[in-house]
């Protein structure tokens, strides 16, 4: 595996002594989202202060959030990770019979709304706006989770059984640990196509929140991609078993092979991805399907994750 196992060992326990290489493990915590982290080493204050701005901002603009929004009007998704971590935007779900209503709300308190519906990797139209104001992250707000123009689960569900947490000392309600999780492998598997370590971390510690997996495969049958889960899942069971010494979903056997981190689906493997979503819905992603493939290519010539920009400057 590389370098991966030494690192995030280092990013998980948080004791050992920093490895060396520093340039690349800079480079290698950037690309799996936890350069935060790393500000804990004395040597390494000018992350934690550059970092720490981000997440002032991202409290900030749950604080706004809240001014704006009944507190049982929404919830905070895919934010909360168990670690902090530097993120540009907030996620936020709405039934649809409030999704209006809430614009309108946001506008009212001096916020721009833009459209989502060109999004190049594929949402149904209507299903998200992007809400901006000057000093704030964006808001993503949803009524559906649409990646290839397609569903992943019940809408109704994502406000099944909320969880409360704080985040940059926030206290906000998020869906249960099984939306969660659900919408973190769908993003993973239809969208982003690599899994980080911030990933893996996220996705352990809801696993052991969650007491429902018959809901999460059950929705996955439901919406046509339970086979998709189960070759995604087998994939981080294996990153997990080799990283924190148990597998992570339960009832999928790990995948056997060599991985590091961030780990990029193959191409064969989003293929698949796309002939699933042309076989269950009748359509194929034409624009998400280049896009994947421009991303892919991207990563291996200039290192550069998808979906993400560096925010440390030395």
């Amino acid at each position: 595996m590389d370098d991966t196992k030494l690192f995030a060992k280092y990013i998980i326990i948080g004791k050992n002594k920093l490895p060396q290489r520093r340039e690349k493990l800079l480079t290698w915590a950037e690309n799996n989202r936890v350069l935060y982290t790393l500000g804990q080493d004395p040597s390494m204050k000018s992350i934690r202060f550059q970092g720490r701005e981000w997440i002032k901002k991202l409290g900030s603009t749950l604080a706004e959030i809240k001014i704006t929004l009944g507190a049982k009007e929404y919830l905070v998704t895919r934010t909360y990770k168990y670690i902090d971590y530097v993120t540009f935007d907030v996620d936020l779900f709405v039934g649809n019979q409030h999704f209006n209503r809430v614009v309108d709300k946001f506008e009212a308190r001096g916020f721009s709304i833009e459209s989502h519906d060109n999004s190049l990797g594929g949402r149904l139209p209507g299903m998200q706006v992007n809400i901006k104001k000057a000093g704030l992250l964006t808001i993503d707000l949803h009524q559906d989770f649409t990646w290839q123009k397609r569903q992943f689960l019940e809408p109704k569900s994502v406000m099944r059984n909320p969880k409360e947490r704080k985040i940059a000392g926030i206290s906000v309600l998020t869906p249960s640990p099984e939306v969660e999780l659900l919408l973190c492998i769908a993003d993973i598997a239809h969208e982003r196509f690599s899994i980080t370590l911030l990933d893996l971390i996220w996705l352990k510690g809801l696993s052991k929140e969650i007491r429902d997996w018959n809901f999460v495969f059950n929705q996955a049958k439901k919406y046509k991609w339970l086979n998709i889960f189960r070759k995604i899942s087998a994939i981080i069971n294996q990153l997990a078993l080799d990283i924190y010494g148990q597998t992570i979903i339960q009832d999928v056997s790990p995948r056997s092979g060599r991985y590091q981190l961030p780990y990029f689906l193959s191409l064969p493997t989003c293929w698949m991805i796309y002939i699933n979503t042309l076989l269950g819905y009748s359509h194929f992603p034409v624009v998400s399907f280049l896009y994947m493939h421009y991303n892919q290519f991207k990563y291996l010539i200039k290192n550069q994750m998808p979906y993400y920009s560096p925010w440390f400057k030395l």
